[in-house]
């Protein structure tokens, strides 16, 4: 399954949209917002490496102080759980991608 997201990164703000529009399904909502982060994570320092798996990125992100808030750890598994299962998942899952990756956002730009 291939998934074409384009992301801007507008001032502090991200701004997501993907091919599907406002008709976008749950799994395609929190890969953008995973893609998202590590575009963020990137430009704060903490870019991913080509062999870097999830974890490791998360890992050496928050092992360096790029990354302070748990939301990332949440998105990160939310990404796992999108990117890696076959079940269904919940708009509310969708919801708690788009809330951590405003978590993240505030931190990076270290508002609180």
């Amino acid at each position: 399954m291939a998934y074409e997201v384009h992301i801007r990164l507008v001032g502090s703000e991200m701004c997501i949209v993907d091919r599907f529009g406002a008709t976008a399904g749950v799994r395609e909502a929190i890969i953008a917002c995973y893609a998202a982060m590590e575009i963020s994570l990137a430009v704060a320092g903490s870019p991913r490496r080509a062999a870097d798996t999830p974890e490791e990125l998360l890992n050496r992100a928050v092992g360096s102080g790029v990354i302070r808030t748990p939301a990332a750890r949440r998105l990160t598994a939310l990404f796992r759980e999108a990117r890696f299962s076959p079940h269904e998942l919940a708009d509310a899952q969708r919801q708690a991608a788009r809330a951590a990756l405003a978590d993240i956002s505030r931190d990076l730009s270290g508002a609180s």
